[in-house]
């Protein structure tokens, strides 16, 4: 039986798992009414905590009536599957996760286990930010769209620590991948570009490690007028040191320049 595969890092997209066909919503309070019911298997929520955080500036009696109408609107688009995956259940609604498959809650669940098996398998789902570009001109559903959206975040920041610090003692290049994964979502870690610059050196990767070295003086320098701390300094000169030796007995060696100067 075909389930909807909710995804909702990087974006908002529903499709149908067998067929991988798009389910498309009408509109995207539907979207919305849908992405924050599937966050939490199982769990009813109240109608009227719906129209509070989407349709919090018009009277109660439209709101209501609001979102009975996206609700049809929802129903109506969800039937392209053979499960619909909504329930309604008097005066609340809530998601059938038998019916729909949710990155988010895969990623949490994953999350809970143990190993790095279960870190790359929490960390593979985290596509970008959680519903990226979304929004809704709602500002209760702007402020739980945005406390989620940095939760999630720190979650797969964490996540990719844990494996780089795994992966440093046993696996080089994979180490290397987390450290460029962790610094697309903290740019501004130094400690993490100091730890790739290693990484680098120890792989053999010799301007790779200068280049880093380079990437985090612009970006400490842009973000606060600072510079990298006098120990990434002092590797780097120490490095750029032998680097340049090896240079002058090697012409096929490009010159590196002391990003400091």
């Amino acid at each position: 039986m075909s389930v909807i595969e909710l995804r909702l890092f990087g974006g908002f997209e529903a499709r149908v798992s067998t067929t991988g066909a798009l389910i498309q919503l009408p509109t995207r309070k539907c979207e919305a009414v849908l992405a924050y019911a599937a966050l939490e298997p199982g769990r009813l929520i109240r109608r009227e905590l719906l129209v509070s955080l989407l349709w919090s500036d018009v009277p109660r009696g439209q709101g209501r009536h609001s979102l009975r109408q996206t609700l049809t609107k929802l129903r109506q688009a969800l039937t392209v599957c053979e499960t619909a995956g909504l329930v309604t259940i008097s005066d609340s609604i809530r998601v059938d996760h038998d019916c729909i498959q949710v990155d988010v809650v895969d990623f949490l669940r994953h999350l809970q286990g143990t190993g790095l098996d279960a870190l790359r398998c929490a960390t593979d789902l985290y596509r970008g930010p959680f519903l990226d570009g979304f929004t809704i001109p709602e500002d209760p559903f702007e402020e739980w769209l945005l406390n989620e959206r940095t939760r999630l975040q720190q979650l797969a920041i964490d996540a990719y620590a844990a494996q780089l610090t795994v992966l440093e003692a046993t696996d080089v290049a994979g180490a290397i991948r987390a450290a460029i994964k962790l610094l697309e979502l903290e740019p501004l870690h130094e400690e993490v570009h100091r730890r790739l610059m290693v990484l680098y050196w120890r792989n053999g990767q010799i301007r790779s490690a200068l280049n880093q070295f380079q990437v985090c003086a612009r970006r400490l320098k842009h973000a606060f007028g600072a510079e990298p701390s006098p120990a990434t300094v002092a590797l780097y000169r120490d490095w750029l040191l032998k680097y340049n030796r090896m240079d002058s007995r090697s012409d096929a060696m490009p010159r590196v320049s002391n990003g400091t100067d």
